[in-house]
């Protein structure tokens, strides 16, 4: 998204299904990938990443986020 909102920054550890998720907004998460919901979970509070990138862009973007 440009300077002007910072960086969104995403790396994967694929043998262990981990992903670490940097955002401007909401600072450092890590993600593991949950099988039997095939959806990445947070670590520190469950929440889902998808809940968390449509939250912290729905209001830079017009209209809602679909992912």
């Amino acid at each position: 998204m440009g300077s002007k909102f910072g960086s969104f920054i995403f790396q994967a550890e694929a043998p262990i299904f981990t992903l670490f998720y940097t955002s401007p907004f909401s600072g450092v998460y890590k993600y593991y990938f949950d099988l039997d919901t095939t959806r990445w979970v947070s670590n520190k509070d469950l929440h889902l990443l998808e809940e968390n990138l449509t939250r912290e862009t729905n209001k830079y973007f017009k209209g809602y986020l679909d992912i």
